[in-house]
């Protein structure tokens, strides 16, 4: 789920952009967490977010997973 996740269109959404994604919560206008180059190698946090939910169908299709017939 978390490579899936767009976060800089979510802050852009529920923060009119006036924040960046973060790794951890922190007080409002305050850098607390890790600095944007550290998040890129956790799961989720690369900004290139075609290329997360490419890992992400990997998986599920690893464990058994595919796409849904109708």
């Amino acid at each position: 789920m978390s490579l899936t996740i767009d976060r800089q269109a979510f802050v852009e959404h529920h923060a009119d952009g006036q924040e960046r994604p973060a790794a951890s919560c922190g007080p409002r206008g305050r850098v607390w967490g890790m600095p944007p180059y550290a998040m890129r190698n956790l799961p989720g946090y690369d900004p290139d977010v075609a290329s997360s939910r490419g890992k992400a169908r990997q998986i599920m299709e690893r464990i058994g997973y595919g796409p849904i017939s109708g």
